[in-house]
């Protein structure tokens, strides 16, 4: 037969362990409880809901501006003054 001698506890060990579960409890009980994330204000937003000939002629580039009419463009030449001298 086998007999084994048992040690006490060192007599520290337990009312250490008491003190740091009371500290942990009194640290988790005394914590403020976490701020709740500011919401942002929602914003209204309108949509147009647009058929796809609508959207193609919305992302089309406008017409370029129609060129000069044939009028203004061909001016008659100015006529030479009397004053300028002739070649």
């Amino acid at each position: 037969m086998v007999v084994t001698a048992r040690r006490e506890a060192s007599p520290w060990g337990i009312s250490t362990s008491v003190a740091l579960h009371a500290l942990l409890a009194a640290m988790l009980a005394l914590m403020p409880l976490p701020k709740r994330p500011k919401r942002l204000d929602e914003e209204r937003v309108s949509v147009d809901i647009l058929t796809p000939q609508q959207f193609e002629a919305s992302t089309r580039p406008p017409p370029a501006p129609a060129p000069p009419s044939a009028p203004e463009a061909q001016a008659p030449a100015p006529t030479p003054t009397p004053s300028a001298p002739r070649s």
